[in-house]
């Protein structure tokens, strides 16, 4: 989900210059104590903020814990479900800093600790903490920037040039400024503002956080945006996918590939031209372009609460075969979802036959927290069944695509995180661009999408699954990652967290 709202960088600017700087450092330290009173996300909202435009989509599946969901009574499993209407404001909002801050401290704290995120993509190993997680950083001697959520709630607080030089108290300073008066909008993309800023703030510089009090140098510097920047083809993890796919490999025929991104908050097609290089050398990976309408996210139909807007489809109207927009179900999501996505891709193919286009579809968190070990309600047959059996038919035999590559759910550590972080450091920084050698010096992410979290960074560590830390061979440079992923630090299911904490 995007949050934007017009830029008051001028206005604080302005109070910096009179010395009219809101004390920082007010957050709160590590306790789980709940945040006192404005309970139901009121004190993280603004003044005009409503129940109407606040409204949240599909609740949130999490490890049952009673200090953050005092009333949810489904104590007899791991894990519980919260519907949208558990997310409600239940009275006037009203921002408070502190307030807002301890409650995401506690929610960070807890989330980072679940079962669900214990280190290691292939093994079980050690419940983590974000004590760890800041011990991890320190050892970075890399550059950090926001990605996704993070770029959008410093875009509204007026820095979304930032890509060096967002201090701490700029951004606290603007956070305070916009908060503390009235913001008006009809739904989260401005309403959101101030949930996503202190959720922003809290991660990377609460007390003891990630980036003060000397934990990591040089530390975070500021934000990239996902979208397009001087042509480029944009923040997608499919493309850094698909480079470290397809460079160091034997055939080098050149092919046309087409990627559902399917996320927690919608699903995307991106369309690629690609030509493999031979070993050494780097691929080459053309974006063609990006489409996508508006569904709720392939976990949705999952469980029976997929929805789509006709608002956005081609002539506002029901794709071919699907029955309606909401309520929709795992046999809908073809004729709901992909159908119209692919519809779209024919229209561009100029020639070239849809046999000679590759399909693959990749899900991210929304798909990871819908397996019962993650606290979802699914097995790991019944999701494979979704993929294999219901989605990768439709698309070869009612859309007749007959070249279907992967379908599945992507794991955070060596897959997400690493390929973002590859796309990252190719298109912005120019790490791989000279065959034999690293180029420019690469940097770290702290990625935050829907419902995951990814913070990834170059370490001097050898690779080990075990320690998060995965190699990256592209065009001769070889750089050893930390990736590590955190279910429910997304920024979608960390404000739900937040809203429903204590209601």
């Amino acid at each position: 989900m995007l949050f934007r709202k017009a830029p008051i960088l001028n206005t604080i600017l302005a109070s910096l210059l009179a010395g009219a700087l809101v004390a920082c450092g007010s957050g709160s330290g590590s306790s789980t104590a709940s945040a006192p009173g404005n309970n139901g996300g009121l004190d993280c909202f603004a003044t005009g903020a409503t129940v109407a435009s606040t409204t949240e989509g599909s609740g949130i599946a999490l490890f049952y814990n009673a200090m953050m969901y005092p009333t949810n009574k489904n104590t007899g499993t791991p894990w519980a479900f919260l519907e949208p209407a558990g997310l409600d404001l239940k009275g006037i909002s009203s921002f408070n800093y502190t307030t807002c801050s301890a409650k995401y401290d506690t929610i960070i704290n807890t989330v980072v600790a679940q079962d669900r995120n214990k280190n290691g993509t292939f093994n079980d190993g050690a419940n983590d903490s974000y004590s760890a997680l800041r011990g991890a950083v320190a050892i970075s001697t890399s550059p950090f920037v926001g990605l996704g959520t993070f770029f959008y709630a410093a875009e509204s607080l007026g820095f979304s040039s930032y890509t060096t030089g967002l201090t701490e108290p700029l951004f606290k300073a603007a956070l305070e400024t916009a908060c503390k008066g009235t913001i008006i909008g009809s739904n989260l993309n401005t309403t959101g503002v101030c949930p996503n800023g202190t959720f922003m703030h809290n991660f990377l510089w609460r007390p003891n956080g990630l980036f003060n009090n000397g934990s990591a140098t040089p530390g975070f510097i500021g934000v990239q945006s996902s979208d397009s920047v001087n042509g480029d083809a944009g923040l997608t993890w499919t493309r850094g996918y698909l480079l470290k796919t397809y460079s160091n490999h034997v055939n080098t025929t050149p092919f046309y590939t087409a990627i559902f991104d399917a996320g927690s908050s919608g699903t995307r097609l991106s369309y690629f031209y690609v030509t493999p290089s031979r070993p050494g050398g780097k691929a080459s990976v053309s974006l063609l372009f990006t489409k996508k309408y508006k569904d709720s996210g392939i976990n949705d139909f999952m469980s029976g609460q997929g929805t789509i807007s006709t608002a956005v489809l081609p002539n506002k109207s029901l794709p071919n075969g699907c029955p309606g927009s909401t309520a929709l179900g795992q046999n809908q999501v073809g004729p709901c979802v992909l159908q119209p996505l692919l519809d779209y891709l024919t229209t561009q193919l100029n020639g070239i036959p849809k046999s000679s286009v590759k399909i693959e579809l990749f899900a991210t968190a929304g798909m990871r927290t819908e397996d019962i070990k993650n606290g979802g309600a699914y097995t790991t047959m019944q999701i494979t069944n979704y993929y294999e059996n219901i989605m990768r038919p439709y698309v070869s035999n009612s859309l007749q695509y007959s070249d279907v590559g992967s379908f599945k759910t992507i794991n955070g550590n060596s897959e997400e995180g690493v390929w973002s972080w590859i796309n990252l450091n190719d298109l912005r920084y120019n790490t791989f661009a000279t065959q034999g050698r690293c180029g420019n010096d690469p940097i770290g992410d702290v990625e935050v999408g829907g419902s995951s979290m990814q913070v990834v960074f170059p370490v001097n560590l050898m690779a080990s699954d075990a320690a998060n830390v995965y190699n990256v061979n592209l065009n001769g440079c070889s750089i050893n990652v930390y990736s590590k992923t955190f279910l429910g630090l997304g920024g979608d299911d960390a404000r739900k967290f937040m809203r429903a904490y204590n209601y």
